[in-house]
């Protein structure tokens, strides 16, 4: 998350909050086989993870 605060008199405030997935996801995404971004939108929409069958961690495979 890249997130970016302000700070008025001793008092912090967020000012904006982003998700920095434009990196990360599509790599994870391709070595576990799980399209991330699609999943995550569902969870915003209101899903569960339970409900999406993603509920156990994925270890991706060593391939040589």
């Amino acid at each position: 998350m890249n997130v970016q605060f302000a700070v008025k008199d001793e008092q912090v405030y967020v000012i904006e909050v982003n998700p920095r997935a434009s990196r990360t996801a599509p790599f994870v995404s391709k070595a576990i086989g799980v399209a991330l971004p699609k999943l995550a939108a569902k969870i915003m929409a209101g899903k569960t993870l339970a409900e999406l069958g993603f509920t156990e961690e994925i270890i991706p495979s060593i391939s040589r």
